[in-house]
C-alpha cells in the first residue's frame, strides 16, 4: 500500500463516488496541491454534483481520532457565512474502506468544499496591489464573518494571514483551517492553540480556547487588508505578515506607520487599533462587532466618494 502522492488526473473512489485529482493550473504536470503547517491540500472534482472539492490530508502527529467527532459537530455551521467548509466529512474505516485500503495515511483526511479565491496569505507576499475600496470591501467580509462569530459566541482560534480566504470576484471572506474553531459545548482540543506570528496577543502564546480567540487576531488582519491600498504599508510588510513577531504589541515603526494609515481612512479605526494592539488582556481588546461598523462606515463613505462625481443633477 502506497502512501497518498497524486499526479494529475489519478482517479480516486471516496464513499462510493468518483472523483479526480486536478492539475495545477500553473504547471499542468503537478497536481494541484499545496501544502500546510499541518496538513496537504489537494483539489478534486466529481463527487455527487460533480464540482471541485478539497481533500486535506493530515500529516501524522495531526491525524488524529477526534478528527471524527469533531466534524461532525461542524456541520452544523455550513451554512454560515465564511464557514461553508463545514460541510465535510472525514474519512475513517467504518464508512470509508474503499480510499483506506489503497491509502491507509489518508485515514482522517478530511474531504470538504473547494474555496474559490485567494488567501490573504498569498496576496501578502505577492504584494498584492489594492485600491482604497478594495481594501475596505476586504476587510469589511472578514469583519462580517468575525463579528457574527463572536456574537454567537464562536471562535476560529486562529485566524492569521493563510486561514482566510478572499474571493475577489464577490468580495466575500470565507475562512479555513476551522478543525480548532471554539463553540459552547464543544470539547477543547488536546493543544489549544497559541495563534500565527504576526496576529497572536501576548495572552495566547501559551494556548487559548475560548470565545475572545479572535478579537486581536482578527483586529490585526482587518487592520493589515484596510491599510494595504497604501505601497508603503506593502513595502513595510514583514514577508508573510505586515508585523515582525518580536515587534507584536509594542510601539514600533510598523505601527505607527499603520495607525497613520488608518487614522487616514477614518479615525475610529486607528482608535480601535490603538486599543487592541496595547490591550493587555483579550477582554480589553474591542469587540469585532465595533470593527465591522467602523468599517462598514468607512467602506460606505469611500464608495459614495468613489462614484458621486458621477452623479449629476437630473435638472442640468
Amino acid at each position: 500500500m502506497a502512501d497518498f502522492n497524486p499526479s494529475p488526473h489519478d482517479r480516486l473512489t471516496i464513499g462510493g463516488l468518483p472523483y479526480q485529482v486536478m492539475p495545477h493550473p500553473a504547471v499542468p504536470t503537478f497536481a494541484f496541491g499545496q501544502e500546510g503547517r499541518k496538513a496537504f491540500v489537494y483539489q478534486l472534482a466529481g463527487g455527487p454534483d460533480r464540482s471541485l472539492y478539497a481533500l486535506k490530508k493530515f500529516k501524522k502527529a495531526f491525524r488524529l481520532p477526534e478528527l471524527v467527532q469533531i466534524n461532525d459537530k461542524l456541520a452544523r455551521f455550513a451554512q454560515w457565512p465564511g464557514l461553508e467548509v463545514c460541510d465535510r466529512m472525514c474519512l475513517h474505516n467504518r464508512r470509508h474502506a474503499d480510499i483506506l485500503d489503497l491509502y491507509p495515511d489518508l485515514e482522517f483526511a478530511v474531504l470538504m468544499p473547494w474555496i474559490s479565491g485567494s488567501t490573504w496569505y498569498d496576496m501578502v507576499i505577492g504584494m498584492t496591489p489594492l485600491s482604497r475600496l478594495e481594501a475596505l470591501a476586504y476587510a469589511k467580509a472578514v469583519a462580517d464573518v468575525l463579528s457574527a462569530l463572536e456574537e454567537s459566541k464562536l471562535a476560529h482560534c486562529d485566524v492569521s494571514a493563510a486561514n482566510v480566504i478572499i474571493n475577489p470576484n464577490t468580495d466575500r471572506a470565507h475562512l479555513i483551517d476551522v478543525e480548532d474553531l471554539y463553540a459552547p459545548g464543544f470539547k477543547a482540543p488536546a493543544a489549544k492553540p497559541a495563534g500565527t506570528e504576526g496576529y497572536a496577543h501576548r495572552e495566547v502564546k501559551n494556548g487559548y480556547w475560548g470565545p475572545l480567540a479572535d478579537r486581536f487576531s482578527g483586529a490585526v488582519i482587518i487592520s493589515e487588508m484596510a491599510a494595504w491600498h497604501a505601497p508603503e504599508i506593502r513595502k513595510q510588510a514583514e514577508d508573510e505578515h505586515y508585523f515582525a513577531d518580536d515587534e507584536m504589541q509594542v510601539d514600533s515603526p510598523r505601527y505607527q506607520l499603520m495607525r497613520r494609515v488608518l487614522q487616514d481612512i477614518a479615525p475610529a479605526l486607528a482608535e480601535l487599533f490603538d486599543e487592541a494592539w496595547f490591550s493587555a488582556t483579550l477582554a480589553e481588546t474591542p469587540p469585532l462587532k465595533a470593527w465591522q461598523e467602523a468599517v462598514s462606515e468607512a467602506y460606505q463613505r469611500e464608495n459614495v466618494e468613489r462614484v458621486a462625481p458621477e452623479w449629476r443633477s437630473l435638472g442640468t
